[in-house]
């Protein structure tokens, strides 16, 4: 699935979610929110979503850029603030990397019902960094 794909999934689901947000405030009583969100059909219906799916295609996309980066054995300079960010980078691992980590929190993007998802991966890239740079030491020392 296409990157552009999975935005128009995360637009449609946004635009779904304020809806009955709406509906929720239009609700007499916290009581008749209560009984929208336990009935079957409101169940069925978020279920739909398949938020899991959407997240593994994420997940994808972008441990696949962090572990490009993490595997390319030259050190190659950073290009200039390709992607518009105040940020630079000596090198393009960095800079790919910190693209990667951006991404997990971009509102294109995340999906606050993954949440915790979107932690867990923001802290195995962390990880991985950790592991690359712990492995590449021992290979410096003589």
């Amino acid at each position: 699935m296409r990157s552009s794909q999975l935005i128009s999934i995360l637009q449609n689901y946004e635009t779904t979610q304020g809806f009955i947000r709406s509906l929720e405030f239009l609700a007499p009583s916290v009581h008749a929110v209560r009984r929208l969100r336990q009935h079957l059909g409101f169940a069925s219906f978020e279920r739909r979503w398949q938020l899991p799916v959407y997240f593994q295609l994420r997940w994808k996309e972008i441990a696949s850029r962090v572990e490009e980066a993490l595997e390319s054995k030259s050190i190659s300079p950073a290009s200039k603030n390709v992607e518009n960010t105040d940020v630079s980078f000596l090198l393009e691992q960095s800079r790919s990397i910190w693209h990667a980590l951006n991404q997990c929190w971009d509102a294109d993007i995340f999906v606050q019902d993954l949440a915790s998802r979107f932690w867990r991966l923001t802290l195995q890239v962390r990880r991985a960094i950790y592991e690359e740079l712990a492995r590449s030491d021992d290979e410096i020392r003589f």
